[in-house]
C-alpha cells in the first residue's frame, strides 16, 4: 500500500507505538505511474475507483454499494 498511497497520514502514525521505526518521509511511486495500460478518461476513472478502496483510514473507504455504483465499475462489469 505504501508504494501506491505513500506513507499513512501523520495522524494515523501518531497513534502507533512503533511508527517511527518503520515510517519516514521518502519518495513514493505514484498510482498514475503504475497504471500503464489505460489512457485518458478510462485511466482517470480507474484511478478514482482504486483510490475509493485504498484508503489508510477505514472510515474514508467507500462502501461496497458506493463501489458498485461507481462510474468505472458500471462501465467495466
Amino acid at each position: 500500500m505504501i508504494s501506491i498511497l505513500a506513507p499513512p497520514p501523520r495522524t494515523l502514525l501518531a497513534q502507533g507505538k512503533a511508527s517511527r521505526k518503520f515510517f519516514s518521509d521518502e519518495d513514493r511511486i505514484l498510482l498514475e505511474d503504475r497504471e500503464t495500460t489505460l489512457e485518458g478518461q478510462d485511466k482517470a476513472s480507474l484511478l478514482r475507483f482504486i483510490r475509493k478502496m485504498l484508503q489508510w483510514e477505514p472510515g474514508k473507504r467507500s462502501s461496497v454499494k458506493e463501489l458498485e455504483e461507481d462510474e468505472w465499475n458500471r462501465k467495466n462489469t
